[in-house]
């Protein structure tokens, strides 16, 4: 999805579901991500944030990784 929400998208969000996981890569520009869709969603669903290490990305992350930040 890159590094913005677009209508379509913030519609294809709120049009599937009513809650939502945020979760960007560790660094500045995914800290940015978070704040945007957490200030454009958060009357519209229910938000979960995962904030990551610096340097992290979401698809490094191994399966038990993911698993132990989701629950």
């Amino acid at each position: 999805m890159g590094s913005t929400l677009s209508e379509h998208q913030e519609n294809l969000f709120t049009g599937a579901t009513d809650r939502l996981i945020l979760m960007f890569d560790g660094d500045e520009s995914g800290e940015k991500c978070v704040r945007e869709f957490y200030r454009r969603l958060r009357r519209k669903l229910y938000l979960k944030e995962i904030h990551l290490d610096e340097g992290q990305q979401p698809d490094g992350l191994s399966d038990q990784e993911l698993h132990e930040l989701l629950d």
